[in-house]
C-alpha cells in the first residue's frame, strides 16, 4: 500500500444504503474498511488504466487482510475484483450519473462460509448501479466447494488476469489457502482495467476489512527497453566467450 488514499472511494450507491462505510488505519502500513448499514458494502480503489495488449501480459490484485464480523450464513459474503469503471468513483445511482458504476465491466471472485451455488468467478457484463450485482455477472462453472471457507480470520488472496492467444483472458483467483481456481473467458474478454474493489456482508456497523498488504501489479510480457538491452548485451557477451573458448580449443589441437 502507498499514497494517501486519494483514489479510494466508498460506494454510496443504492437506496438500501442508509449509512455508508468508513475508512481507517494509517497508510502505507494499514488500511481498514468498516461497513455501514444496508446491504451494499464495498469500496473501490482506482489506478492508472492498464491494458492487456500482448500475450502473457498480466494484471494481479494481491492482498493480506483480517476479516471480522462477516456473516456466517450461506451467501457470497466476501468478494473482490478488477474492473473498468471509467470515470466513476462513488457509485451514484442513475445510469446517466458520471459516478455511476452502471456500465462498468470486469471480473470478480466470490467466497462463502457455507456451501452456495452462487460462489465462484464471475464476469460483469451488464448494466447495474451496484458494482457486485450478480444478476448482470454470469458465473463461470466451477465446483462451489473451492470457494467455501470460514471468512473471519487473517488471510492472503489474489486475482490474476492474463491475456492468452486469440484475445482470451485467463482469470485465476486464490484465497485463504484454498485451491487456486482458473477459468478462461473465451469470448468478448475484457482487457482494460482501472479499478479494484472489495465487498463484504456482515454485522451492520462492525463488519470490517483490515489490510496489511494491498497492491495491483501490471506485468508486461515485453521487457522494458533497458532490460532488453541488458539481455542482449548478455547474449552477445556469452557469444564472445564461446568464440574465445572455441579458438583456444582449436589452438590446442593444432599445437
Amino acid at each position: 500500500m502507498s499514497g494517501e488514499g486519494q483514489n479510494t472511494f466508498i460506494s454510496s450507491g443504492a437506496a438500501a444504503q442508509t449509512v455508508i462505510g468508513t475508512f481507517g488505519g494509517t497508510l502505507p502500513t494499514n488500511l481498514t474498511y468498516t461497513v455501514g448499514t444496508g446491504n451494499i458494502n464495498y469500496f473501490v480503489g482506482k489506478f492508472a488504466s492498464q491494458s492487456l495488449t500482448t500475450i502473457e501480459d498480466t494484471l494481479t490484485l494481491n492482498f493480506t487482510v483480517i476479516l471480522s464480523n462477516i456473516s456466517a450464513a450461506a451467501g457470497i459474503n466476501f468478494r473482490f475484483g478488477l474492473f473498468n469503471v471509467g470515470d466513476a468513483t462513488t457509485g451514484a445511482t442513475g445510469g446517466a450519473d458520471p459516478n455511476s458504476f452502471n456500465t462498468s465491466s470486469g471480473y470478480w471472485a466470490g467466497y462463502s462460509p457455507a456451501s452456495s451455488v452462487n460462489v465462484g468467478i464471475r464476469q460483469r457484463t451488464g448494466a447495474n448501479n451496484v458494482l457486485f450485482a450478480t444478476g448482470i455477472a454470469p458465473q463461470f462453472s466451477l465446483p462451489d466447494g473451492q470457494f467455501v471457507t470460514n471468512l473471519n480470520g487473517t488471510y492472503s488472496g489474489s486475482l490474476t488476469l492474463e491475456l492468452l492467444t486469440g484475445g482470451q483472458v485467463k482469470i485465476t483467483s486464490q484465497f485463504a489457502g484454498l485451491q487456486s481456481n482458473t477459468v478462461t473467458d473465451t469470448a468478448d474478454a475484457f482487457r482494460d482495467f482501472n479499478a479494484f474493489s472489495f465487498y463484504i456482508n456482515g454485522t451492520s456497523g462492525s463488519a470490517a476489512l483490515n489490510f496489511s498488504d494491498l497492491s495491483v501489479t501490471y506485468t508486461s510480457s515485453i521487457p522494458e527497453p533497458s532490460i532488453y538491452a541488458l539481455l542482449m548485451s548478455g547474449a552477445f557477451g556469452l557469444l564472445a566467450i564461446l568464440r574465445r573458448l572455441n579458438k583456444r580449443k582449436s589452438q590446442c589441437v593444432t599445437s
